[in-house]
């Protein structure tokens, strides 16, 4: 479901929107730049590097959030350029001025704040923070002896430097703050979306405990019967017991294959005691009755149509038995699927379900197009807990799930494999 157009993955689109960021601040700094180099004299290597740690600095811009830690490394190299590089004379200056103009003033220079905010902002570590603020420290230090060598007329040498380095050391200090203070909150909210995620799961795990009952209930009531009832037939039947005692086996074997499904699920560390919904019921719609099997999906698809959702079903093929557990998965990601639909997309939106019955497996797929909002669809708030949950569930019964954006709406798409023993299409929805 990925497009393969490469701007549209998410790494070209952040690499792309920096790219126009650092665009727009050249055009603001760079004729500034240009004109204060125009104004002095530098012996012609150094000019040479002057304009590349210029241009360098620039470029650094666009690995902001890509590779903020080399847009970083980057960006300190050209400010030590700059730093190192022999001060400029100043043609024309009027007298009582500054003859020479230390290359670190040049406006470009300021550059360097928002690349170190973002080398900050972009750490997963507290290391890198500190690393950046004493490389920052140190280079404002170096700049503070290089500058004091040039002191306007009427300003004490010591004086000058303890100004200089005070207001170098506040606009770095502030940059680092600030990335640090991002850095903070970026951390804390993916450790709130690591938290929901685990409760996510810890609750569909319990969930499916209690599904677990609906899925033997029934079986274990069928073995019940037909055991009592063997025991009659065998002493006034004796040739009927066999066929009994084959329906106690298939019914068992059934029930045994989906507890061990569930059951596989339920093995992840720390389950957790958490409130979940009844049996049969939707997490979203606890009043809501889950359908029994595969020709009840009707009742679903009114409700999706009676919110203004516009839903079309084909199927395909002949069906068989999913097992219980199989059926429960099919219309969770089904009744999941569409509300996503409603709640995301809202009134007006078309949703295509499609039940494709392989010789070897079922493949449902639910699409929308995205409704009005012209094929922009919305990301699913929070951590994607609801689209985790799903792939709890069909993994649960040995098939897989994939969902993402697709032709301007979102796909939801799940194969799972036949457990054996065709029967009728039976109803269509």
């Amino acid at each position: 479901m990925r497009s393969g157009r490469w701007w549209h993955r998410p790494g070209a689109r952040i690499l792309l929107a920096d790219a126009g960021w650092a665009v727009a601040v050249a055009g603001v700094l760079l004729p500034w730049t240009v004109m204060s180099l125009a104004d002095i004299r530098q012996p012609a290597g150094w000019a040479a590097t002057v304009v590349a740690a210029v241009a360098t600095l620039h470029a650094s811009l666009v690995l902001r959030r890509r590779n903020p830690l080399a847009g970083y490394a980057v960006a300190c190299l050209a400010m030590l350029a700059l730093v190192l590089a022999p001060f400029g004379e100043i043609m024309d200056h009027p007298s009582g001025g500054m003859p020479r103009l230390p290359m670190l003033f040049v406006p470009s220079s300021a550059t360097f704040l928002p690349v170190l905010y973002s080398a900050c902002a972009g750490a997963r570590r507290r290391l890198p923070v500190v690393a950046a603020l004493v490389v920052a420290a140190a280079g404002v230090g170096l700049a503070a002896v290089r500058i004091g060598r040039v002191t306007p007329p009427g300003y004490p040498v010591w004086q000058y430097r303890v100004y200089l380095t005070l207001a170098l050391l506040l606009a770095v200090t502030a940059a680092w703050g600030l990335g640090l203070s991002r850095m903070v909150l970026v951390r804390r909210e993916a450790e709130r979306r690591t938290e929901a995620t685990a409760a996510a799961t810890r609750a569909e795990r319990s969930r499916i405990a209690r599904d677990m009952h609906d899925v033997v209930a029934h079986s274990l009531a069928v073995i019940v019967r037909q055991a009592e009832g063997g025991a009659m037939v065998a002493t006034r039947a004796p040739d009927r017991a066999v066929t009994v005692l084959q329906a106690i086996a298939d019914v068992g074997r059934g029930a045994l294959d989906d507890m061990r499904g569930l059951l596989g699920v339920l093995r992840g560390p720390d389950p957790g005691p958490d409130s979940v919904p009844a049996p049969g019921r939707r997490r979203d719609d606890p009043d809501t009755e889950v359908p029994a099997s595969l020709v009840d999906l009707l009742p679903t698809l009114e409700r999706a149509r009676g919110a203004g959702l516009g839903v079309a079903a084909t199927e395909y093929g002949e069906r068989y038995d999913l097992g219980r557990a199989g059926e429960l998965a099919v219309h969770h990601l089904i009744q999941e699927a569409l509300t996503n639909t409603i709640k995301h997309v809202g009134p007006g939106a078309h949703a295509r379900i499609v039940l494709d019955w392989l010789p070897t497996a079922l493949v449902v797929e639910v699409h929308d197009d995205g409704g009005v909002r012209g094929g922009q669809h919305p990301p699913v708030p929070g951590s994607g807990a609801g689209l985790r949950g799903l792939g709890e569930r069909i993994s649960a019964v040995g098939g897989g799930l994939a969902a993402g954006p697709r032709d301007g709406g979102f796909a939801v798409r799940a194969v799972l494999p036949r457990r054996g023993g065709t029967r009728g299409a039976g109803e269509r929805a």
